[in-house]
């Protein structure tokens, strides 16, 4: 899919936090991929790797292609593939005396998203890359390396294609998400640089949540308080995300309540919210623990870490 340069997530709808640890992030991953230098964001679902990879992409002022990762992805998804061959015949009778037969013939080849980006001098961002097979991603070691992707054209006699000079690679990847998840090759990831995004700072965490909810800092701070709260609660069987401390938010601003666990509307909120994202437990574990004696949010006046 390739995106227009009016990129959605560059307007106000979805605003960017950037504290000075999320702006060094993206100033040296700009700087190392104006070299030509692949850059690969890995963490847990929820923590922004797309928002990141798709803002990094809006500073080049380049067409983006967008391509998702997935294991029944082949070859052909990333080369191209022939779609058949068209043959039309003309018969000239028009002196009755003379025919002409005249018989043309052409291959349909049906070009391939990262021939297209490596062609028009696209950025391609490859999200969840690591979720396609190896024999598909293989092409991805001389595109990184040298720029050039190997191929089997027959409708224009080619047998490569040479990256044009603004074309520039953008992966991500989750590599705590094991279902659907491929190993990814040592020489892969060997030819590009890999930021690891699970390890924001708790201020960090709460910039992204207040910016993206749109909501005030003091409440993204007690909601981000308590996810960390749940998490070690229960540890190893807690599934929660910064997304789903984006997502509270969002929804306490509109039902215009606090981040206070004594509301049960908020209690409510959180449940809705967290209960499918607990392994081996249920909404009531969620109630309990915001219900308890001592809630989360009252340690937020000093900041978890």
């Amino acid at each position: 899919m390739t995106i227009p340069r009016d990129l959605p997530w560059g307007d106000a709808r979805t605003p960017l936090f950037e504290d000075e640890e999320l702006r060094s992030l993206l100033d040296r991953a700009e700087i190392y991929l104006r070299e030509g230098i692949a850059i690969h964001f890995r963490g847990p679902a929820g923590v922004g790797k797309t928002t990141l990879a798709l803002h990094l992409a809006q500073r080049f002022a380049r067409p983006v292609t967008f391509f998702v990762g997935n294991d029944w992805l082949g070859r052909a998804d990333i080369f191209g593939r022939d779609l058949g061959e068209t043959v039309s015949t003309v018969q000239d009778h028009y002196i009755s005396s003379v025919r002409r037969a005249e018989r043309k013939s052409r291959i349909d080849w049906q070009e391939a998203p990262l021939a297209r980006a490596m062609r028009d001098g696209h950025v391609l961002v490859y999200d969840e890359f690591s979720r396609s097979r190896p024999e598909a991603n293989a092409a991805l070691l001389s595109v990184i390396e040298e720029g050039v992707l190997p191929l089997s054209d027959p409708a224009a006699g080619r047998s490569h294609i040479v990256a044009h000079p603004d074309f520039r690679v953008i992966l991500t990847s989750n590599p705590r998400d094991y279902v659907g998840v491929q190993a990814v090759p040592d020489a892969l990831l060997d030819r590009m640089i890999t930021f690891s995004l699970d390890g924001m700072s708790f201020e960090t965490e709460v910039g992204i949540v207040a910016t993206a909810a749109r909501t005030d800092p003091a409440d993204a701070r007690a909601i981000c308080a308590l996810i960390h709260l749940l998490r070690a609660e229960k540890p190893g069987t807690m599934e929660i995300s910064m997304r789903s401390g984006i997502m509270i938010a969002r929804l306490a601003r509109a039902a215009g309540v606090a981040p206070d666990p004594a509301d049960p509307v908020f209690v409510q909120i959180c449940a809705d919210v967290l209960g499918t994202r607990m392994r081996g437990s249920d909404i009531d574990d969620v109630m309990a623990l915001l219900l308890r004696p001592d809630p989360a949010p009252a340690a937020c006046a000093g900041g978890a870490r």
